[in-house]
Formats: structure tokens, sequence, C-alpha cells
């Protein structure tokens, strides 16, 4: 679920630094083989190398010698995108956060910060900058209340979720939920969201 090309800017920087102290606590039950398949990304604080993404999905799969092969796909301007990484459990006793590798040299955090632990269907990612969060889905959609809560999350730890912009999936169905209308004000937040 490394939304893609993310991970260089990571590194490298790219956005606005979001001001204030973030909670980067990792979820505690982390199972990285329930992890495993394919995620959708459905918001992201704006960065250069997802600029202008739409249809946003990470795959990711256990390899044999333990680590996790990654691959990001997305769609800008009409044409398909792909790129292939690696990632790894940092440290056995905190197996929430992962390191992942785009290119050489270059490999950037990758916390769950929040996680549904009964069936692993959406997550709250951060890495360790504020410049960088996801929500993510096992699915194109999420009812309107899970999506409020993990932006409640968000906020709670910090984030500033005003600044998220909401991934377009529009070929396959609204994110929050069939045809249900975007939230006029999610997690009272302040501002319409509107989806396109």
């Amino acid at each position: 679920m490394v939304p893609f090309v993310t991970l260089l800017c990571w590194s490298i920087g790219g956005c606005a630094q979001r001001s204030g102290k973030i909670d980067r606590t990792t979820v505690d039950d982390y199972q990285v083989e329930r992890f495993m398949g394919t995620w959708y990304e459905l918001a992201r604080f704006d960065h250069p190398f997802e600029r202008e993404m739409t249809e946003v999905s990470a795959t990711y799969t256990l390899n044999p010698d333990g680590t996790i092969a990654v691959e990001n796909r997305g769609m800008k301007r009409g044409r398909a995108k792909v790129i292939r990484g690696k990632a790894r459990i940092r440290d056995p006793h905190r197996k929430g956060e992962l390191r992942v590798t785009f290119f050489p040299l270059i490999s950037s955090a990758y916390n769950s910060l929040e996680l549904d632990l009964d069936g692993y269907t959406y997550a709250l990612i951060g890495s360790s900058s504020p410049r960088y969060l996801w929500i993510m889905s096992r699915q194109r959609t999420l009812p309107r209340a899970t999506f409020n809560r993990l932006l409640r999350c968000a906020k709670q730890r910090g984030y500033d979720i005003d600044a998220l912009l909401f991934v377009d999936h529009s070929t396959q169905g609204l994110m929050l939920g069939g045809n249900d209308p975007a939230p006029d004000d999610p997690a009272g937040s302040g501002r319409t969201v509107t989806l396109r």
C-alpha cells in the first residue's frame, strides 16, 4: 500500500512542511501476512510524485526471504504508471513500521498508524515526516462513517486533514460508497469535500 512513487518524495521532500507535533505510534498487532494484497489510495497529502495521479493502488506480496514486493499503479493524464520496489520490516518488535525502497540508496518509512485489525480492510499510513499521509482501503469505496473516523484519528494525531486530497476512482465509483454524496464536513474539518 505504498502509494505511487511517493516514497522517493519522502526522502527528498516536495511539499510544504506541516506544522505541529505528529503522533507516529504504529499499531501493536500488525500481521504482515494479512496486510499483503492490493490496497486503494483514497486520500493523500499533495506532493510532486503523485500530483495529478488518479486510480492509485498498491499491491504487496511477501517474498520467501521475508521482504515484501511492492507494485504501485495509477493513472496520470490518461496514461498508466507503474513502479516496483521492495519493503522490509524495520524492527521485529514494531512490525507496523516498514522501510520501503524504490531506488537504490533511498528508503523511506511506511508506518501503519491505524488499521482495521479485524478484516484488514482500511488503513491510515504515515511516514517519518508529517508531510505524508494516506488513507487506504481494500476497496475503491469506504463507508462514510469509517472514512470520517480515519479523518478524526489523523486530526487527533496532529495531521492537517484540511490538506488531504481525495483520489479520483471515478471510473470505478465514488470512494465514499457507491452513489453516496461526499460528506459536507468530514470530522468537523470546517470545509466541504468535493469528489470529481
